[in-house]
């Protein structure tokens, strides 16, 4: 159903614009909410497609906070890299993929 799936986009789109939250409780429970979206090839592939600041960018970025979000961004952005696109990005920002090595080493 394109109705259902587009207000499945528009929720997806939603959570990603709260992993850019100032607050650092909103971040980690959207960090939560991110990281059961990325359990499926579905999720994976409408978080990549959201346009503006994309979720692996803001997920990096979320790294540097307290655990358990930076945990949590880590293993959400290693769910994400299942996908040749998002593993691109990845392994091209060697900035990105240190900070992420250093969160689940």
């Amino acid at each position: 159903c394109l109705l259902w799936g587009r207000a499945k986009m528009e929720g997806v789109e939603e959570l990603v614009g709260f992993l850019g939250s100032p607050r650092a409780d909103v971040r980690a429970q959207a960090v939560e909410l991110t990281l059961g979206v990325t359990g499926s090839d579905g999720g994976v592939v409408m978080l990549n497609s959201v346009e503006g600041k994309g979720a692996c960018t803001l997920l990096a970025r979320i790294l540097n906070d307290p655990e358990p979000a930076a945990t949590r961004a880590a293993q959400a952005l290693t769910n994400m890299s299942t996908n040749e696109r998002v593993l691109l990005k990845l392994v091209e920002n060697k900035v990105l993929w240190s900070s992420l090595l250093d969160v689940l080493a």
